[in-house]
């Protein structure tokens, strides 16, 4: 009897779990449900990049050392200066590096940039072996150190949309811009100098040769003008598949005046 009990209550046991099984998915009845926070989404990333130009001319980047003589103007004449200036890609961004030589000092200016936007996402200005700016990037803010007479200080600025920076990050950006005869746009980037968001005009005026020792390079004449300092540079790009500076006349402001800085194409290493 009690034999012919236990069989009823197993075939009815197996019976209430095929229907359970029948009625709900299985890993429904194993699953432990939570309740998980949505994930934030890394907005800065993603911004970052996105073309804040339209028609960025990002395809025609290309790898290579740039050489250049250079010189800047100081109080008792010009500076003469070698400037190497390389591009390269890194683990999908784009290594731009600036080391500059002159009979004074050594600077290494080293940029990691998206490979799409061209915006900056680290920056480190360094003079033998003290770092002047080691700065990120994101498009909300702009966070680092920079070397002042009291030491190594933390600073951050507040952005309400993303920025270039001075210097090479800003020079690649002109010369990957949509160049044509009449065009025109504005952009925005981080002075660390003046510690100021900047925002300069961008035009192009005409077509012009520009003779470069043996060579007659056709050039886009490009003017750059920041029209709060009354600032104009200008540069010549070359009309060709992947552009590059030819030649830049920058008008520097320091201590409360102007001062020319000039630079141009020497060698090419691909």
């Amino acid at each position: 009897m009690y034999y012919k009990l236990n069989r009823i209550y197993y075939k009815r046991g197996f019976i209430f779990l095929i229907l359970l099984v029948l009625l709900f998915p299985s890993c429904e009845l194993l699953k432990i449900k939570h309740t998980e926070p949505p994930k934030k989404q890394d907005k800065d990333k993603t911004t970052m990049k996105k073309p804040v130009i339209k028609g960025m001319r990002v395809g025609a980047l290309k790898t290579g050392k740039y050489v250049y003589n250079a010189s800047v103007e100081v109080s008792d004449g010009f500076l003469k200066s070698k400037i190497f200036r390389e591009i390269k890609f890194q683990f999908g961004n784009v290594i731009i590096t600036e080391d500059t030589y002159n009979s004074t000092e050594r600077t290494s200016d080293k940029f990691v940039i998206d490979s799409v936007s061209l915006l900056p996402y680290s920056r480190i200005l360094s003079s033998g072996i003290e770092e002047l700016i080691n700065a990120k990037f994101s498009p909300t803010q702009i966070e680092g150190y920079l070397l002042l007479s009291s030491g190594s200080t933390p600073f951050q600025r507040i952005l309400s949309h993303p920025v270039f920076s001075d210097g090479f990050s800003l020079d690649l950006a002109i010369t990957l811009l949509p160049l044509e005869v009449g065009y025109r746009t504005k952009l925005y980037y981080y002075d660390f100098k003046l510690d100021d968001i900047r925002s300069i005009n961008i035009e192009v005026v005409n077509i012009e040769y520009f003779q470069l020792a043996n060579e007659s390079i056709e050039c886009y004449r490009v003017f750059v003008t920041d029209e709060e300092n009354g600032t104009m540079d200008t540069y010549w790009i070359s009309y060709e598949e992947y552009p590059k500076i030819i030649r830049a006349e920058i008008q520097v402001i320091s201590d409360f005046s102007k001062r020319m800085k000039t630079y141009e194409l020497v060698e090419v290493i691909y």
